[in-house]
């Protein structure tokens, strides 16, 4: 089994929970980004056309059978 997580971000805006694609294999990977992803603020594409930034939430965690 493989672990994955995801970072996750919450909208300054919105408040709504996303994620930016990225995947991290296993929890070692994982915290060893997690300096940079605290500085990195993606954008949210909020409804009815506002735009919002993303701070770091924390991580999903997501198990795959290989």
């Amino acid at each position: 089994m493989t672990t994955f997580y995801f970072p996750a971000y919450k909208c300054s805006l919105c408040e709504q929970k996303f994620n930016d694609g990225l995947c991290y294999v296993g929890l070692a990977d994982a915290l060893n980004h997690v300096p940079e992803l605290k500085k990195y603020e993606p954008v949210h594409h909020c409804e009815h056309g506002n735009i919002g930034f993303g701070k770091f939430a924390g991580f999903e965690r997501v198990d795959k059978n290989d």
